[in-house]
């Protein structure tokens, strides 16, 4: 019974000096209720631990320290929070009856930077003496926002820093391109989150730029994404490769952004890149989104190459896209039926059959004498397929008259 009794004025000893955590272990001592206490004995001590100070503290982890004196054994864990009143426990480290020191240690994460936490090594149920730490504060948090108010030499470029709770200075890189060479005026921002906004001039029109916030404060140097607008100016145009070409006809295609002013557009085509042709104009409104374009070109000639380019203008002059060719396809020889129902006559007129020539420009020509090679056109049409008739005003005039069809 000595040593149950000692251990029990240890146990009370111990409540006392965390009079604020267990005040209820105390009523109930003080009431004369025996708690179960396990015996001491000559072999095995009492557990009890030592609270290191914490390592690998960053922003948002860090490595809670102790040294476990296992005695008759049982668990070890660090109390924690951001209070001493602790309120969350690291998972328990079981340990078997000892006398030798065993170090132990937990790793936290998640945990706010910059911020105070309070920790101690316990043997389950134990008291315990504590440390604190403090997360290291975060570098600045940024981002890249649109760029505002664009026009032919100027812009406002945006952005938003969250400083972290530390004296944070800000500023944009810019520049045509994304190594941009060119920096704003820093700005000091104190440590709350705001936006930046800064305006550039002197631009030059139709030019696309690059962009990106920089922010820095002691615990970083950190850059936004990469944002681009583009200047107002001439037109924005592409051409590009011609569709459904065939024999006669082929369809032109381009792009054109009218770059925020009014803009109209069209193509040049020709057989040479002089080209000497142009389609009609199309009114593309003044809006900042490409757009596509497109223009049939019929009656073409079959087997011929062909040039063309989107064209495009607004107040602040023309753009040219660049060369684009096509060529045209050869006729297949037309299928002409001139026996049985192929051919024959009609109401004083006669009637043949032409397959795979639509739209093809043919001669029907008549003669009394194929050798002398004395041909007279009796009919210039475009075909559509199918019967076609031609009438010969000298037919009945001859007892033998010859015909012919020529295509090109």
């Amino acid at each position: 019974m000595e040593n149950t009794t000692s251990a029990t004025n240890s146990l009370f000893a111990r409540c006392r000096r965390r009079l604020g955590r267990a005040p209820s272990v105390l009523a109930l001592l003080a009431s004369g209720l025996t708690l179960p206490v396990r015996e001491a004995s000559a072999q095995w001590p009492q557990p009890w631990a030592v609270t290191l100070p914490a390592t690998e503290v960053s922003y948002t982890s860090a490595r809670l320290n102790g040294i476990a004196h296992p005695g008759w054994g049982g668990s070890f864990a660090f109390e924690w929070g951001t209070s001493t009143a602790f309120g969350n426990w690291t998972s328990p480290n079981q340990m078997l009856p000892g006398t030798n020191a065993v170090p132990f240690s937990a790793l936290l994460s998640g945990l706010t930077p910059n911020t105070t936490y309070y920790f101690c090594a316990s043997h389950t149920g134990g008291d315990c003496d504590y440390r604190s730490f403090t997360t290291l504060p975060e570098a600045p948090q940024v981002s890249t926002l649109h760029a505002a108010a664009v026009s032919t030499n100027s812009a406002m470029l945006n952005g938003t820093v969250n400083p972290n709770a530390w004296s944070t200075t800000a500023w944009f890189q810019w520049g045509a391109t994304t190594n941009y060479g060119n920096l704003t005026a820093v700005t000091p921002l104190g440590n709350g989150t705001t936006g930046l906004h800064t305006p550039l001039a002197g631009l030059t029109p139709s030019v696309t730029y690059h962009f990106r916030i920089v922010a820095m404060n002691d615990y970083g140097l950190v850059y936004g994404s990469d944002q681009s607008f583009t200047t107002l100016g001439s037109p924005l145009v592409s051409t590009l490769p011609a569709t459904g070409v065939s024999a006669t006809m082929a369809a032109l295609n381009g792009t054109a952004n009218p770059n925020g002013l009014p803009t109209t557009a069209w193509f040049q085509w020709g057989a040479t890149t002089n080209y000497g042709n142009l389609t009609s104009m199309t009114d593309l409104g003044s809006g900042t989104t490409t757009l596509p374009l497109s223009a049939p070109l019929t009656g073409l000639t079959p087997g011929v190459t062909y040039h063309f380019r989107i064209a495009a203008t607004n107040d602040y002059g023309p753009a040219y896209g660049s060369d684009q060719s096509f060529t045209t396809g050869s006729l297949a020889a037309p299928l002409i039926l001139t026996s049985g129902s192929g051919f024959g006559v009609q109401s004083n007129a006669f009637g043949f059959i032409i397959s795979w020539a639509t739209n093809l420009p043919v001669v029907v020509e008549a003669c009394t004498n194929p050798a002398n090679h004395s041909w007279s056109p009796l009919m210039t049409n475009a075909l559509t397929g199918g019967w076609s008739y031609f009438s010969d005003p000298q037919w009945a005039n001859y007892p033998v008259r010859f015909y012919r069809v020529r295509w090109p």
